[in-house]
């Protein structure tokens, strides 16, 4: 063997536990950046006058649950107190959280329903029918990224909070 083949003890430091785990997670976080850079590439933007019916509860909090999961700026919602209360609890740190309860308005839901809003950092939106207890029928709601829908339910909980203020 040649002497140029062997690494000297200066030219080789062993890294300690926690600097192995900094490094490898620092490589781990580049990779998972450029491959969620990569797969938003490959997936059209949504449409943004479309509409997505949903059908179901389980349906309908699942997608609750997406949307607040992924809010970077803010989450507007108005509606159901304990729903709202777990949605709040998974909202990310630093997200401005509008929340209030629908009331002193025109009501948005038929009789036996009750109504939930949520849109969230002004791209996505969700309007949901939960149905009373004993009540007849099933869960329904939209989704959509339609800027103006958006806009109409930020507006909507303003105006709900703003109405439960003393005058």
């Amino acid at each position: 063997m040649c002497s140029s083949d062997l690494q000297t003890p200066l030219e080789y430091a062993p890294l300690s536990a926690r600097e192995y785990l900094a490094r490898a997670r620092r490589a781990f976080d580049d990779r998972l950046g450029a491959l969620d850079r990569d797969l938003s590439r490959l997936a059209p933007d949504p449409a943004p006058e479309a509409v997505y019916h949903l059908y179901g509860e389980a349906a309908i909090r699942s997608l609750c649950e997406d949307l607040t999961l992924n809010a970077r700026r803010s989450l507007y919602m108005a509606g159901d107190a304990s729903f709202a209360d777990r949605l709040e609890r998974l909202s990310p740190r630093g997200v401005d959280l509008y929340r209030t309860p629908l009331a002193n308005l025109p009501a948005i839901a038929a009789p036996g329903q009750r109504a939930f809003l949520l849109a969230r950092d002004g791209e996505a939106a969700l309007v949901a029918h939960f149905i009373d207890e004993g009540g007849v029928g099933d869960a329904h709601g939209v989704h959509t990224h339609n800027p103006v829908i958006i806009h109409l339910i930020e507006g909507y909980v303003q105006l709900a909070a703003q109405q439960l203020q003393p005058r």
